[in-house]
């Protein structure tokens, strides 16, 4: 009876410690899990918050001006309408052209006007619009060659929420420095508002998890991010960079 007690404790100690095994298992499971899905999920670390918002606000405005100069200097017209702007600003003042006739105004061109996007737009303004995704505006910045800010957000997600003020922040300071040629769309990502154009844009640019951005330039993906929380600073730098491409 002793050797079948001595047995049968032995054999207990055994079940319980293989139960153990399998539970410490589960648990480092679940940990290594957790830290591959929201390794990127906390608020910004110290590194982050180095970047210099007015620092990179003042290059984009540098950026933005260059771009209006080379502009200007590509215009074939520009240089009849500077030749003639002495000679038609007196008559133009009274309402006559040089001629003596009545200056018609001129309708503004839709090169002058730029893009118009038609959409619901969440920041920033009708040049730097951070918009609700729909495929007809996207279109519209792919074919002109916007610089095109993706960030794939969920209506489930607590950290999508959390970091929408920052973008926000980071489209309305666009607007405030006079910004264009960018556009941010916010698509929706596995959740109950996705349609099937952001299924197949997520799918080409192999997302896998709401949270993540994405930045064209040209065409050409030149950042990314999955998963992972940027502050207002961090998406000013990153397009900032994107408008150097």
């Amino acid at each position: 009876m002793q050797l079948s007690s001595v047995g049968r404790n032995a054999q207990a100690g055994k079940t319980l410690i293989v139960v153990l095994v399998v539970l410490v298992g589960i648990v480092v499971g679940v940990l290594v899990f957790s830290g591959l899905n929201l390794g990127g999920s906390d608020t910004p670390d110290a590194a982050e918050e180095d970047f210099d918002e007015d620092a990179v606000l003042e290059m984009i405005r540098e950026r933005q001006a260059e771009r209006d100069h080379e502009s200007r200097s590509m215009d074939p017209e520009s240089a009849d309408t500077q030749e003639g702007e002495s000679a038609s600003d007196a008559g133009a003042e009274e309402g006559l052209s040089p001629s003596g006739g009545t200056v018609p105004p001129e309708p503004p061109s839709p090169e002058a006007e730029g893009v118009i996007y038609t959409g619901t737009r969440i920041a920033g303004n009708a040049d730097v619009p951070l918009l609700a995704f729909n495929q007809e505006d996207y279109d519209k910045a792919v074919a002109t060659g916007e610089i095109i800010l993706m960030s794939f957000y969920a209506d489930w997600c607590p950290y999508c929420k959390a970091e929408e003020p920052e973008i926000e922040a980071a489209f309305d300071a666009l607007a405030a420095a006079g910004a264009d040629g960018i556009v941010g769309f916010r698509v929706n990502y596995n959740d109950s508002q996705t349609d099937a154009n952001e299924d197949a844009l997520a799918a080409k640019y192999n997302i896998t998890y709401q949270h993540s951005k994405v930045i064209t330039a040209n065409g050409q993906v030149v950042s990314s991010a999955n998963f992972e929380t940027w502050s207002k600073a961090r998406y000013l730098t990153e397009i900032n960079a994107a408008l150097g491409n």
